[in-house]
């Protein structure tokens, strides 16, 4: 039998079963929640388990919403997962949550959820990317074991950087992750919905000159990644090709908590030192509309360029040609008639340049991440963009900043 007949066969089953489980459900479940509500309340989600980013990001918000009294602490929380994209990630918040790992308990589970979510038992974890109050307030949930904080020096000593040494992350989202992680085991249309994503995709080789930049400040430079294109092309020994060489689950998260800070891109694995306050500069930032979560983080944005004159669409005219909305699919910048352009290797190295030189002056002048002096033009995008898809409730002023050096290249864009 061929995997579409497989398919197709599980999906008649669930056609049929999934009535039958509402039916069940009414009748046997429910009664037994409402009963058990007056001792134990309990409240039901499913994690969202199998990409990183909402594996870290939306469970997150969750634990700093319980922190800050912004969720109910009187109920108990169960949240049911399945194979993470990160198992040193779940293992972790295993250590503050409820979670139970089960594949088969989450495959029968998932024939009640049409059910529940329906219902008051249902917790939603979702993730708006507007939650700047929660970073600015929370702190993070995770911790490391003192046998994971031995482990994870034992590994940077294996990469040649020693205990009082120093070191940023880089990352470009790659589409062999997605080909070959993600794609390969769905279905033809998950694959296409998918496949849309691939403009938020960029180039490592425009990070090698703020690479460069690091290594001669005295720090190392680590290359992330699961499953990555081709090596890097460097010579430069301070540069570590850890995709490559070292990956593993517990090292992508232990780099992330403990990195100076993570020069990144729109992907998943950005989410991760984000989870940890770890400051994150975002190259290649697209689509437009939010921006990263932590008021101390800082982006730059990809442009947009129309095809027929050839012109970079400032912020006001790409939210004119309905730009600045959340339709990002590769397919609708082209039916918009325009295209994107990656970062130069020169914007990327401002970025960098400008966070890493933010860092050493807030931890020279003792200033928190709150006080991060803001210019008018980075207040300007806030105000003028941020309330086109957020409502007034939303502290915009917590938001990341776009680079004031990106800023100054491109003053057309505001």
């Amino acid at each position: 039998m061929t995997l579409k007949h497989i398919q197709k066969l599980k999906k008649h089953v669930r056609t049929l079963v999934t009535p039958l489980a509402f039916v069940f459900g009414v009748i046997f479940i429910l009664p037994i929640l409402y009963i058990f509500e007056l001792v134990y309340p309990l409240r039901f989600s499913v994690l969202f388990y199998n990409r990183i980013g909402h594996l870290a990001i939306n469970t997150e918000i969750f634990c700093r919403r319980l922190q800050l009294g912004l969720v109910s602490t009187k109920f108990h929380y169960l949240f049911l997962t399945s194979r993470p994209a990160n198992e040193q990630l779940l293992k972790m918040y295993k250590r503050v949550l409820n979670i139970w790992d089960s594949s088969l308990i989450l495959r029968v589970a998932t024939f009640f959820l049409p059910l529940l979510e329906r219902t008051r038992f249902y917790q939603e974890i979702p993730v708006k990317c507007n939650e700047y109050y929660e970073f600015a307030h929370g702190k993070s949930s995770l911790s490391f074991t003192d046998e994971e904080e031995l482990r994870g020096r034992e590994e940077l000593k294996k990469m040649g950087i020693g205990t009082d040494d120093w070191f940023v992350l880089i990352h470009a989202r790659d589409p062999n992750y997605m080909k070959e992680k993600i794609l390969a085991h769905q279905a033809s249309e998950n694959q296409k919905w998918n496949y849309e994503y691939n403009y938020r995709d960029c180039k490592i080789e425009n990070y090698l000159l703020a690479a460069e930049y690091i290594t001669s400040q005295g720090g190392y430079v680590i290359r992330m990644g699961d499953v990555v294109d081709a090596p890097l092309n460097s010579h430069n020994l301070k540069i570590i090709d850890y995709a490559i060489k070292f990956r593993s689950d517990f090292m992508d998260i232990y780099l992330c908590a403990k990195a100076k800070f993570f020069l990144g891109c729109t992907s998943g694995l950005c989410m991760v030192p984000t989870i940890f306050d770890v400051p994150v500069a975002q190259a290649n930032y697209i689509p437009y509309p939010h921006t990263p979560f932590s008021i101390q983080d800082i982006f730059i944005t990809k442009l947009t360029v129309d095809k027929k004159s050839e012109k970079i669409l400032s912020y006001s005219e790409a939210a004119q040609r309905g730009l600045m909305g959340w339709e990002g699919e590769t397919s609708f910048y082209e039916k918009k008639d325009v295209y994107l352009v990656e970062n130069s290797s020169e914007e990327i190295l401002d970025l960098c340049q400008e966070m890493n030189e933010e860092i050493n002056m807030r931890k020279e002048k003792n200033i928190s991440k709150i006080q991060v002096p803001q210019t008018e033009l980075q207040l300007k995008y806030k105000k003028n963009f941020l309330p086109i898809i957020f409502d007034k409730s939303v502290p915009i002023e917590l938001s990341a900043r776009l680079a004031n050096s990106f800023l100054k290249r491109y003053p057309q864009l505001m």
